[in-house]
Formats: C-alpha cells, structure tokens, sequence
C-alpha cells in the first residue's frame, strides 16, 4: 500500500480539505439505520490524521491521530472489515473517542472504503453501545455499505469537476433539473443573456428566457431530450434579454448521465451566422448577376452592329419624312407626299420595334427581377435568339436552327432559358476558333414512363458544334463549379454550372455526346407543360453527387444549398453510420463531413471511405475556429465559410484524387 497513491486519490477526488457535506452525512445516517447502530461515521486518513467527512448517531465524529482510528488498523487487512468487541481490542484503538466515552459503544466495526482507483482511502465506522453479535450476513451489510459510500464519493467527485468544467468553459453552458429550472450555468451564459452573474439565473425556469411565440417549441423540443433521452439536439430558438433585445441561438441539448434525469445546454449566439449567411446569399446573388452580365457583354458587340443599322434606318427615314413634309408646305402633290410620308412612318415603326425587340432582350437577360413561369412556345425563343445572336457569333459562324413542327410547350422561366440556351452557344462558338457551323434544333419526342407507367411528352433542345470537342478528363468536370479550360480573362467556370441547375430545377435532364476533335452535342430534355418533371436526375458525369454529413439540420440545409446552387446533386445525413450505409450504394464524387459526429469523427468516416474508395474527393467541416488547415491531409473548412470558398477547396481536393479521370 503506497501512502503517496493514496493521498493522490483523495486529491483526485477532491477529498484534501476535510469540510463534511450533508450529502454524505444523509448517506451514512441511512447506512447507519441499515445496520442497527447507534453511530456511524466517514472517516478518511491521510499521513498523519484521521478525520470525519460525514457522522450521525448519538456520538459525533472528531478528528485525531491516524494511529487512534479504526480506519488506521482496517487499511492492513486484506478482507477490508474490523471487528472491536472486547477490552483487549479498545485498547488496540489507542483510546478511539467513542470508546472512551461514556456510556461508549461497546462493538465498533469498519469496512474499507476505497477510490475508483483501487486505493484505500477510509473506513466506514459503526458503532454499538451495547454488544453486537457478529455474523456472516452483518459482514455484507457493512461491505455493501462501504461500497455505497464509495460510489457517492465517486459521484461528488465527478460533479464537482463538471461543475469546473461548466464554469471555466468559453461557450455559454447550463444545466436544466427535472422541471426546466437553471441549476448550473457558468459567466458565458449569463453574459449571453445580459445577466450580472450566473447565480442570477440560479432556479429560474429557462423558457422564462425564451421569446413567447417561441415558448411551445422549445418545451416540446426539450422534453423530447429530457424524456426520451436522445443523446444531442440541436434547437434554434429566440431568447430575450432584460433589456428586451432578442437574441438568436442555436442550442446543443443532451441528457447528462446521472442518478436523476437533466438537461445540458449549450447555448452559441447565431447573431454574426446569420449575418454571415444573408452577406453569403448576397455574395451568391452577385456572382450569379455578374454571370449574367458577362453574358450580355458577349452580345453586345454583335448588338451594337444591329442598333447602329436600325439607327441609320431612323435616322434615313426621318429625313426623308422632313424633305416629303417641306414638299408639301412648298406645293407639292399631296398624295403623293402622303403616301411617302406614310411609307417613311412604316420604315420607322418597323425600325422602332426591332429596337424594342433588342433591347428588352438584353434587359431581361440583365434583370434580377423575378420572371413569371408560364407555358412557353419553344418556337418563339429560337427565332429571337436567332435574330439576337447572329451577329454576336461572329462572320467565322454559322448558325442553323431548326424547329420542329410538334414541339410541346414547357414551363419554365423564359429568362434562364434563354439565357442557357446562349451560354451552350457561345461555348460552342469558342470551342470552333477557326469558325464553322453551329446547331440548334428543338424537337419533341416521346419517353417511358416511370416504373412502366405511359410514356410522358417532353420538349429535345439540342445545341452541337463542330469543334474540339472534350477529353474525358475535361468531360468529368465540365459541370464543375468554377473549372474552365478557358483562360481567365474568358471564362468564369460558371456557364455550364448554371445550366445543370437550370435543367435540374426545370425538372429535366441534361446529356454530353463528345470526342477530341469531333466537337459536342448538348441534349436538353424538359418536361411537357402540364406534365409532371422528370425525376430521373442527370448523367453521373453531369451532376456530381456529394454526400454531406452534418448532425446540425440547419447547417447542412445552407451548405447543400450551396451546392445545389453551383449545380450538385447533394445527399444528406446526420451521422456517420447513415453515412457509411449511404456510401455502400451509390458512391459520391465528393464527401463533405463535420469533424464533430455524435457517433464517430469525420476523419475517422473519411479514412474508412477511402479503404474502399482511394479516389473519393472529402473535406472536413468545423466550428471550431483554432482547428487546422488540414486533418491527416483532409483540407479543413471552418464554419461559416463563403460559396465560393466552398467549391474552391472541393475543386482542389477533387483535383488532388485525380477526379477528373473518374468523375
């Protein structure tokens, strides 16, 4: 037995100071009903001293010399249990109190108590005044006794060091009794809620805290934790401050291990998140109206071409309408003058209307404003971009568009149609630097039903080029967010990306025939109007699948939405055993996984993917802010983090797996 191990014991239970508790006091008066004594006590020692942490009975407890305890003479024995009934055993107690008082306790029994740790650390003393028989089921009792006491000890130990941890923790923590009252919250969480200390909150039911309008969801949700344990949460409420500001929050409730049931929170201030979220939304916004402007930039030279020629038809025309007018008032023939005049006025109103044609069409193509979705006659939208891009292509390019004749009508908006239909085009006149010939031919065409069911009628928008036509490397990322083969003072990355998701939303598809040096056909399939959408999604190749593991709901709402707005197809689970069955199936082209799993880590989820899948593209996900750049070569995101620098690190870790060889 080592004195050392055993004073490290007591420190490690905190047990040093030697101040009784009433707690323990409780434990052993009931432990001391139990055996039928007269007095019981929770003596530790030390070194040099025996002292009582808890007593009861009709004899106090003191301290004193180790040497003139029971506990001093118990520690030695092997069984853990001393027997003092006789003269000659009181006197091996070196005159214990309760020996030596009068009337004394005449049978004195203790039972070792020892640490987690297998130390010994006291003795649990009973006491009778008059004598006791000692027997072989008297024996168990004390033991069990002992061993009760032990666990207290244990159980104190571990609530004071929560108690420390709760009060030393940066994030705003409390803790919730049976009735949602506040029994522990630490600095953090008071000034979260603009309170002067924790102990101001002490017992004050936490929904008191929360807006009214919010009061029955968050009681539900909590209830839901408390009662039916599930081992995290995440809810996000509105809480009020004395001061009557209100104050979003995201809280993290679990059920904490314990004799009787509470509720930890966790409580984090999503003030600056949303703040986050709403400039991101905007950030996005931007990048999708620059989009469009770059695309109006591109028709513009060919527009110019259009609009100084009807100008020169105005301009003509008018002054052929003033010298008509300047014949007549000289005496000319009127009608004859008139019906140049009215001819004049024809070409004018014609010219007129072309400008009108013009520029709506470049608006439309620039407006934020939302479009309304209606039927729409393919038809019409292939003659007007005809006559729109003819210049902008270019004398090199020839344009050939074909409609035929039993084109369904589709219901989408006519804006980003037009303006996808464009972006195929434009890239096909890139990839043809030489010239040749460009082709638009809508058509309709009848597909199987799902599941056997008749076949449904869709609108075929194809747009082919004759010109260098994609590698399969590039054909794997051609709808990548951000990849272009182009250089950067002609390409964003974008165009392509913003198609998929046009097609996507429509509810279509979307399909690339291409070699090297045999140019590219586009195929656009879109559902009739008055049909219900395709739900087949698009080819692997063109819409890379991500799984993203996220136990927060609300982050991973925003983050898919991320995706699904630069064109992915995004499949969504909370932990890693949904995730590792979901990665069984269908594998994704990219893993995006939180660090923090209720169920394992996101390294841990990404290494085991990798087991089966060595090409599989991840990237970790934290909100921690002093986490690396990197995780056993995972790069690492910290939330909140902008789209943009999202698709980035997914483009670079796809890259860094060599995707573009398997999509």
């Amino acid at each position: 037995m080592s004195e050392g191990h055993r004073l490290e014991s007591l420190r490690r239970l905190g047990l040093r100071s030697g101040a009784p508790e009433a707690g323990v006091d409780d434990l052993v008066d009931l432990l001391r009903l139990l055996a039928g004594a007269d007095t019981a006590a929770l003596t530790l020692v030390d070194a040099a001293r025996a002292w009582p942490m808890a007593s009861a009975g009709v004899l106090p407890a003191v301290a004193l010399e180790r040497s003139r305890s029971a506990a001093d003479l118990v520690l030695p024995i092997p069984e853990g249990l001393l027997w003092v009934d006789d003269a000659a055993s009181h006197a091996r107690l070196g005159g214990h109190p309760w020996v030596r008082t009068e009337p004394g306790v005449v049978t004195l029994a203790a039972a070792t108590v020892t640490a987690p740790d297998g130390q010994p650390i006291g003795a649990l003393e009973l006491g009778w005044c008059q004598r006791a028989t000692r027997t072989g089921e008297g024996d168990a009792t004390i033991r069990r006794a002992a061993a009760q006491v032990a666990t207290r000890l244990e159980l104190r130990a571990e609530a004071v060091e929560y108690r420390r941890f709760v009060e030393l923790a940066p994030d705003a923590m409390a803790v919730l009794d049976l009735d949602g009252a506040i029994e522990l919250g630490n600095t953090a969480f008071a000034d979260l809620l603009g309170h002067a200390s924790p102990e101001a909150l002490r017992g004050r039911p936490f929904l008191d805290l929360v807006v009214p309008e919010h009061r029955d969801r968050g009681a539900a949700d909590l209830a839901r934790v408390l009662f039916a344990r599930q081992r995290v949460s995440t809810i996000d409420l509105t809480l009020q401050r004395p001061d009557g500001a209100r104050l979003q929050v995201a809280i993290s409730a679990g059920h904490l291990r314990g004799p009787r049931r509470s509720l930890q929170l966790v409580v984090r201030d999503l003030s600056e998140r949303v703040r986050a979220e709403a400039e991101r939304a905007h950030l996005t916004e931007q990048l999708a109206e620059a989009h469009r402007f770059e695309t109006v930039g591109q028709l513009a030279g060919g527009l110019a071409h259009d609009l100084n020629n009807l100008l020169a038809v105005l301009v003509s025309n008018l002054q052929l309408a003033e010298e008509t007018l300047q014949d007549l008032r000289e005496g000319g023939d009127l009608v004859t003058g008139f019906a140049a005049m009215a001819d004049d006025l024809g070409h004018l109103r014609s010219a007129s209307d072309r400008v009108d044609v013009l520029t709506r069409k470049l608006l439309q193509f620039a407006s934020r404003a939302d479009v309304h979705v209606g039927p729409i006659r393919l038809a019409d939208v292939a003659g007007e971009l005809h006559g729109l891009l003819d210049r902008t292509l270019g004398p090199a390019v020839t344009l050939d568009v074909v409609v035929d004749d039993d084109v369904p009508d589709v219901e989408v908006d006519p804006g980003e149609l037009e303006q996808t239909i464009t972006n195929l085009l434009l890239n096909g006149r890139d990839a043809m630097p030489g010239g040749g010939r460009l082709t638009l031919r809508i058509r309709g065409d009848q597909r199987p039903g799902r599941e056997g069911g008749p076949s449904r009628r869709v609108a075929v928008i194809e747009v082919a080029d004759e010109g260098t036509g994609m590698s399969e490397a590039v054909l794997a990322r051609a709808f990548e967010p951000l990849f272009t083969t182009k250089s950067a003072d002609k390409g964003t990355g974008l165009g392509l990306a913003s198609v998929q998701a046009f097609i996507q939303r429509a509810g279509g598809t979307v399909h690339v025939d291409t070699a090297p040096d045999e140019g590219t056909r586009f195929t656009l399939v879109l559902p009739a109007a008055g049909t219900e959408p395709e739900v087949t999604r698009p080819a692997a190749e063109a819409a890379p699948l991500v799984l993203l593991v996220d136990p927060a709901e609300r982050s991973r709402r925003i983050i898919a939405a991320m995706f699904e707005q630069a064109g992915y197809r995004v499949e969504e689970v909370a932990d890693a055993a949904t995730a590792r069955a979901r990665l069984s199936s269908e594998p994704p082209a990219v893993l995006a996984c939180e660090i923090a799993l209720p169920d394992a880590t996101g390294p841990a989820v990404v290494v085991a993917a990798r087991v089966e899948r060595s090409d599989l593209a991840a990237v970790l996900l934290s909100s921690n802010p002093d986490v690396r750049d990197q995780i056993a070569g995972i790069p690492v995101l910290v939330k909140p983090f902008s789209s943009e620098r999202l698709l980035e690190t997914v483009a670079a870790a796809r890259a860094d797996v060599g995707a573009v060889d398997h999509g």
